[in-house]
């Protein structure tokens, strides 16, 4: 906002109002839409001043909660400020601005705020005007990234008429548009998603309410089977990733039902495709039939005397209606005969490629006695053999390829009678691990899949029970696949160096589990050169700007003569630039340091204190079940998209939300943090945090209604090498005896030249020292554990020590021991393991750690012994040399705790 009092006016971007003229209806709500174009160029900050007649309209609170009268809020820049109404001068203002990024429309236009209104009693015309002077830098502006350069060079103000007339009500319910695949449409893959949008004119779609049936399939908003969607309540774009495959040669029925969110409900939409084509009667070619070439051919009616090869000939059925075997008493079985397939509604069972089946009947499906039961499969044929028991049963071998069979149950009983059922057997190919790199996919291999049933009986499955293992690992391909009950399943896929890949529920309806999964790479640790280079390009400019700013307000502020005031800034202004660019060395100080100024103005009881409030919600660590501090937390209208409210969490991770009537849902941003949680996705409680939030839609039924559900982040995290950790704990212990020294110095010089102006730069400079620590260092454990040499008792200095979840195995946090081999690490509750590495010692495991009882936060910090590589071989030579076999080996870690 600063910035935007100093600008200069360069390049081009405009304010408009939309529309820019209405006919409307005497005191009815109205909206119009404040929208801005940066025209291709980067802005982080822009502020409006719009002039009104109170005498002709009047504008609507957006927000009662607040003193005053405060407009909607947009979407173009991350935190809203300054959003007041003033009837009494007939003016409203609103500024933006973004943390650390910028903003780009582009060509197009975003939204920067609305204004609700209606016009008073018997006005007829009333006009909004943007205050707009050209080349000032006092009136509305759109700053530029960077420079803060004004971009502002046009605006469109906005003129409407009212006439006397009914406010309309909303009576129209949602509809559905751009449906696909199309409607009528054939030949569409059976792995397609379907996709339309489903729009409504004014109070907006209430997801909650929509049910779209895919082939029988039920997908809601949040029950096991869920569509995705976006966009607003106006108009949203809905996918359905179907669990299963259409069926071949079925014709697909899809059909959409919901309501909005005043209660209209839609009639059901519904259409269909892939209906199957009824081909013509079209004779056999000659070389379908295997005959000699078209111009050597028989005469047509000769054909049907040339066979095809290898065609097995299947025998009519002369079982008696009614006689013949149900579908359902056909079992095919895969996994050792442990799992059933199967069969779809065009009796087509699907196996996996390389994977062998067993077909099998029991002999109570069966009516009469039987002489001998067959399976044609292809060109092969397999006799049922007859258990003991009187069953009859046949295993069939692996397809090597994707393909479709076309196969027959044939029983041939003792009276004669034939019975024939018809099967395709589709081969379907393995599921794979992959990763995107570039415009290509690349097979990962070596990653770990695992799969978890979900439901009713949550957990990993019990592979052991049907001849399978649970996890395996991918093949040189990136290959895997299962065969399971069907049933409600996930998987998750882990490999060093990858996030976590989870999918979402899904119903095994074939029995199989072969799902495409993604991985994404952890982006390499920045090393501590990169770092403080990056955080100069990202902070200069602004350090520099605060430096000579400050200097111009004590100048103007205090009196002194100019020689004096030059020295002093001559000797100063370096050092204090040096002190913030110094607590500005990581770039995690700098993202903290505007949530940590906007949450000290508007809430500074939650930042600076305990406040009397006992219902708070928390942001908080998904694994180490630690509060997070100064993340961002916005309470947004679910049906438009606009920021209601921002909060900014306090050291314990506390935020809480005040909301009228409505539907909001809840936005969280902090950097090095991702929400929502993948980890929790599925969990409503977790340990000591109820109502756990995923970013469902939350319904305030009640004026004045709290909201303060817990909100679970996952940390985004990477190994670093050892040597860059041991560099970067020295160049942190080096920046902070560096900026402590600044202030000493500046202590030093305001003795030799005492003046007021000097004093100044001292407090300035502490502030900063204060306050970037507050922002930088997080809360200390109070206590340590030790790492030392075994065999000499003596600290180990520099060891690395990491900390990882033991569900996940998620690395959380990685420590350098000091001189004297001190660490500690603060969690919650949870289960943990931990390693201690340090070159020429052997690396150590402890695990589990299981916290997962603890109410309260507490510390991870034994005392650990390491052994000396050199030690051990010399132990187990010694060992070799004399013949004798050491037995154990490990250390009991019952050593003192040092908490």
């Amino acid at each position: 906002m600063a910035g935007l009092a100093i600008a200069t006016a360069v390049h081009a971007a405009r304010f408009e109002l939309s529309p820019a003229s209405a006919a409307l209806n005497q005191g009815c709500d109205s909206v119009v839409n404040i929208v801005l174009s940066t025209e291709g160029s980067e802005s982080d900050a822009a502020n409006v001043i719009i002039q009104y007649n109170p005498a002709e309209v009047e504008i609507t609170d957006t927000n009662p909660a607040i003193p005053g009268i405060q407009i909607g809020q947009g979407n173009a820049y991350d935190i809203y400020a300054d959003n007041i109404v003033d009837p009494a001068i007939g003016q409203i203002r609103l500024t933006g601005f973004s943390i650390g990024h910028a903003y780009n429309s582009g060509l197009l236009y975003g939204v920067f705020g609305s204004i609700p209104f209606k016009s008073r009693p018997g006005i007829a015309a009333a006009t909004f005007t943007i205050f707009y002077e050209a080349g000032s830098t006092l009136d509305s502006n759109i700053a530029e990234y960077i420079t803060s350069d004004d971009l502002l060079t046009g605006v469109r103000n906005g003129s409407y008429t009212f006439a006397v007339g009914e406010c309309v009500s909303d009576v129209t319910p949602p509809w559905v548009t751009n449906p696909q695949p199309a409607p009528g449409s054939t030949g569409v893959p059976l792995s397609s998603n379907t996709t339309f949008h489903i729009l409504d004119n004014m109070s907006g779609v209430d997801l909650s309410s929509l049910r779209i049936n895919v082939q029988g399939i039920e997908y809601n908003y949040d029950g096991v089977n869920r569509f995705s969607y976006s966009g607003t309540a106006l108009d949203y774009a809905i996918t359905i990733d179907p669990i299963a495959d259409f069926p071949d040669g079925v014709m697909v029925r899809v059909e959409v039902n919901g309501r909005d969110l005043d209660g209209n409900t839609m009639s059901p939409y519904r259409w269909y495709f892939n209906e199957p084509p009824i081909p013509p009667p079209v004779p056999p070619t000659c070389t379908e039939l295997g005959c000699p070439e078209p111009d050597e051919c028989a005469p047509p009616e000769e054909l049907p005397a040339c066979e095809e090869p290898e065609v097995l000939p299947i025998p009519e059925p002369t079982v008696p209606p009614g006689e013949q075997i149900s579908i359902d008493a056909i079992e095919f079985l895969a996994a050792n005969r442990t799992v059933r397939l199967y069969p779809d509604g065009v009796n087509a069972v699907r196996v996996l490629v390389g994977t062998s089946y067993s077909v099998q009947i029991s002999h109570e499906n069966l009516a009469k006695e039987v002489g001998s039961i067959w399976w044609y499969s292809g060109a092969s044929t397999y006799q049922l053999a007859q258990s003991a028991a009187g069953d009859f049963w046949t295993d069939i071998g692996a397809y090597a390829s994707i393909t479709a069979v076309p196969s027959h149950i044939i029983i041939n009983y003792a009276d004669g009678t034939i019975d024939v059922r018809d099967f395709t057997v589709r081969t379907v190919p393995r599921g794979n691990v992959y990763e995107q790199i570039g415009e290509n996919e690349s097979m990962v291999s070596g990653a770990r899949v695992t799969i978890y049933q979900a439901g009713t009986t949550p957990g990993i499955w019990n592979a052991g029970t049907y001849n399978q293992i649970n996890p395996v690992w991918t093949s040189n391909d990136g290959q895997f696949g299962f065969y399971v009950p069907q049933g409600y399943y996930y998987i998750e896929v882990q490999k060093p160096g990858y996030d976590l890949a989870r999918s979402l529920s899904f119903y095994a309806r074939s029995s199989i589990v072969n799902n495409p999964m993604l991985l994404t790479k952890i982006p390499g640790p920045v090393t501590p050169i990169d770092a403080i280079t990056q955080t100069a390009v990202l902070v200069g400019e602004t350090v520099a700007d605060m430096a000579a700013r400050t200097q111009s307000a004590i100048v103007a502020a205090i009196p002194a003569t100019q020689e004096q005031i030059d020295s002093a800034v001559g000797i100063i202004a370096p050092a204090a630039i040096g002190l913030a660019f110094l607590n500005l060395g990581t770039a995690i100080s700098f993202a903290n340091l505007i949530p940590f100024l906007w949450g000290l103005f508007t809430q500074p009881l939650l930042l600076l204190g305990r406040g009397k409030r006992k219902r708070w919600g928390v942001v908080y660590n998904s694994l180490t079940k630690i509060p997070i501090d100064l993340a961002i937390v916005r309470l947004i209208e679910a049906r438009t998209g606009k920021i209601i409210r921002t909060r900014i969490t306090d050291r314990e991770g506390r935020y809480f939300f005040m909301a009228k009537l409505g539907i909001y849902r809840i936005e969280v941003k902090k950097p090095g943090f991702l929400f929502p949680t993948i980890n929790l996705r599925d969990a409503k409680e977790d340990f000591q945090y109820l109502d756990v939030y995923h970013g469902e839609i939350i319904q305030v039924r009640e004026e004045s209604r709290q909201i303060t559900a817990n909100i679970p982040l996952d940390p985004i995290a990477g190994a670093e090498k050892s040597k860059w950790l041991i560099v970067r704990s020295y160049l942190k212990k080096a920046q902070q005896y560096a900026a402590s020294l600044s202030v000493m110095v500046a202590i030093g010089l305001l003795v030799v030249n005492p003046s007021w102006f000097m004093l100044g730069y001292l407090i300035l400079q502490i502030a900063l020292l204060l306050l970037f620590r507050r922002l930088a260092q997080p809360a200390k454990p109070k206590g340590w554990g030790i790492v030392y040499d075994k065999k000499t008792r003596r600290p180990i200095a520099n060891a690395i020590v990491r900390i990882f979840d033991l569900e996940f195995s998620r690395l959380l946090e990685t420590q350098v021991t000091d001189g004297q081999g001190k660490y500690s690490f603060l969690v919650g509750s949870n289960r943990y393991f931990t390693t201690y590495e340090k070159p020429g010692f052997v690396v150590k495991k402890l695990a589990p750690i299981d916290y997962s009882k603890m109410k309260e936060r507490t510390m991870v910090a034994y005392d650990v012994g390491l052994e000396r590589a050199k030690d051990i071989a010399a132990s187990e030579q010694k060992n070799a040399a004399s013949g004798s076999v050491q037995v154990g080996g490990g250390e009991e870690w019952k050593n003192e705790n040092r908490i």
